[in-house]
């Protein structure tokens, strides 16, 4: 009923368990075939095929449908996406911080690194089929606010295929003082170049870990200048 809903073996398996029922409750009711009885056995009879063409309907918009793994409680860590990855990071409580106060913008200076803590959260897809994995975080020490937004078609493994990706960032009054697209995703790494009106351009890498509750950790490390983007490790994982 999770992520392996849609994998042929299982769609197989599932048909063969329904097909056997069918077989054994239609036998059941030719068995011992009476005159008296055969207005409650056909009735048994339309029943069940009334039965199989509801689960067929409620099959293909539940089951079989975009986002399913996600609606019925399968983690994030699992469903494939890249934004998802079940691969540790260091503890946030290891990463050291290292800060340079901007009385301009009310954030860091860069080059500045520090952890985030936040949540994620999936979208519904919309009329396109497209739906969006939305990461908001805080960086420790109250240091601004970060938003990443990752929108593509859910895949049939579960997962989402990447189409557009968008950070933005900022103090807790003005959280898109900074924004941009993502240039990097490679496993649980996300790379981003972000400008702002009359504010330095700066170069994010952003770390993240998310668990079965779909709570994000991770660091964040800022640079001066647009951030260098390797044509491997573009947002098309």
């Amino acid at each position: 009923s999770g992520s392996d809903t849609k994998v042929g073996f299982v769609l197989l398996l599932n048909a063969a368990c329904i097909v056997a029922v069918l077989l054994a409750l239609w036998w059941r009711l030719a068995s011992g075939w009476t005159t008296d009885a055969a207005g409650r056995r056909l009735g048994g009879v339309a029943t069940s095929v009334g039965v199989l063409g509801a689960f067929v309907v409620w099959a293909a918009s539940g089951p079989l449908a975009a986002g399913w793994a996600q609606q019925s409680g399968t983690p994030a860590s699992l469903l494939g996406s890249s934004a998802a990855s079940a691969a540790p990071v260091p503890s946030p409580t290891t990463v050291p911080t290292t800060v340079v106060p901007s009385a301009a913008s009310g954030l860091p200076a860069a080059p500045f690194s520090a952890s985030l803590t936040g949540t994620l959260t999936q979208s519904a897809p919309d009329a396109n089929g497209l739906l969006t994995i939305r990461i908001t975080a805080n960086l420790t020490g109250g240091l601004g606010v970060l938003q990443v937004d990752l929108t593509g078609r859910a895949a049939r493994d579960g997962g989402v295929s990447l189409a557009a990706g968008q950070v933005t960032f900022g103090a807790v009054s003005d959280p898109h003082r900074y924004s941009g697209a993502v240039t990097v995703l490679s496993g649980d790494e996300i790379g981003a170049t972000l400008t702002g009106s009359g504010v330095a351009t700066l170069g994010v890498t952003i770390v993240v870990s998310i668990d079965q509750a779909n709570r994000v950790t991770g660091t964040v490390r800022a640079t001066q200048g647009a951030l260098a983007a390797s044509p491997t490790r573009r947002g098309d994982d």
